[in-house]
């Protein structure tokens, strides 16, 4: 691609240099005094539009690489701004030449010619000005060309407003185990440091009002990945609607259960942003951030690993089931934290299991980070 892109810019500036052999004046058109400052000022025009002409094929280049465009429009793009190119240039060229063959008829110097600002595509090329000081007798002195851009461009310069809606990648990493009939830790079922949870995904942020940033609300969907670790060398049993813990025969070197969910958080989120002092809604980026809420979910996949020795052999056992356990999940969850790091908690309302004798809340704690 990059090999490519080389050559359209070499055809490119044979293309854009015999276009600017058509426009460059001799030295008979203009004085001696004044012909070298017009050749720089023909030479930075065409180093200008031509500099903005590799920034455009290298935009070009990416979003053809990104699959934003197809080859032919990549083509397309990039003939189209190698001919904008080579019009910008002539336009230039001719104003500039203009300006010193108005200078000679009328036998005054050209002040200034470096007010021949660059004119890019972000800019149009705007009205000629020409300003001229006159001596006592009304007789015309010294002359200034310069060029002004349009209305629309001043406008286009204008600041915009933040968007009232962003989005970000979320990950997060912490522990993960059960309140047993509300109590935590009174007879824990598994184990507290090796029962951890993985969850990444993707949401969004939208400023609730208009006018201030102290409020918004957040949205968005992530997959979550749940570990549950017996303790005391047991695994899990399905006995008909109930799944129990049950010993299992030979020392464990692993145990776990692993369940899949697909969740969607819901929070409204005070952060520490203030409005700047501007006329457009713009505001500071929030430090302090404490999110409220909840989430609904669905619980997607679950599978038990156990692995053991005996006998000098290795055994790896992988179980999928559903293993009783409720498909609908829904429950609370919070966070607080500075910037794009924060302490999460999430409380599964619904039980792990469905009609277990005794229930079981999910529960988890870690840190969530924002990218």
């Amino acid at each position: 691609m990059k090999k490519m892109t080389l050559i359209f810019c070499v055809l490119s500036l044979f293309y854009i240099g015999n276009v600017q052999a058509q426009v460059t004046p001799t030295k008979d058109s203009i004085s001696l005094a004044t012909q070298e400052n017009l050749e720089k000022l023909l030479n930075q025009i065409e180093k200008e539009e031509v500099s903005a002409l590799k920034a455009k094929v290298k935009a070009i280049d990416a979003r053809y690489d990104a699959n934003e465009i197809t080859k032919s429009e990549s083509d397309q793009l990039k003939k189209e701004a190698s001919e904008l190119t080579a019009e910008n240039i002539q336009n230039r060229q001719e104003i500039a030449k203009l300006s010193a063959d108005y200078a000679k008829r009328n036998n005054v110097p050209l002040e200034n010619m470096d007010d021949l600002r660059s004119v890019t595509d972000s800019m149009k090329v705007g009205a000629l000005r020409i300003v001229s000081q006159k001596d006592s007798e009304g007789e015309l002195k010294t002359l200034k060309i310069s060029i002004s851009s349009s209305e629309d461009d001043d406008k286009e310069k204008k600041p915009t407003a933040q968007d009232r809606t962003f989005s970000k990648l979320v990950f997060a990493v912490g522990f993960n185990n059960t309140f047993n009939d509300g109590e935590f830790m009174e007879d824990p079922n598994y184990k507290f440091a090796a029962s951890r949870y993985f969850e990444f995904g993707w949401q969004w942020s939208t400023r609730v009002f208009k006018e201030t940033n102290f409020l918004r609300f957040r949205y968005g969907l992530a997959l979550q990945f749940n570990g549950l670790k017996p303790e005391d060398n047991q695994y899990f049993v399905e006995n008909g609607d109930q799944t129990e813990l049950q010993d299992f025969a030979i020392n464990l070197d692993k145990s776990k259960l692993r369940m899949d969910n697909l969740i969607m958080p819901l929070h409204l989120e005070l952060t520490s942003s203030k409005r700047k002092d501007t006329e457009l809604p713009n505001f500071t980026r929030p430090a302090f951030k404490l999110g409220l809420g909840g989430f609904v979910g669905l619980n997607l996949h679950n599978k038990q690993k156990l692995k053991y020795k005996e006998g000098g052999d290795h055994f790896k056992i992988k179980q999928r089931s559903d293993f009783n356990t409720n498909n609908f999940l829904y429950g609370l969850s919070g966070y607080i934290g500075w910037e794009g790091a924060q302490l999460y908690f999430q409380y599964n309302l619904n039980p792990v299991f469905k009609d277990n004798l005794v229930d079981e809340n999910n529960f988890q704690i870690g840190m969530r980070f924002e990218i």
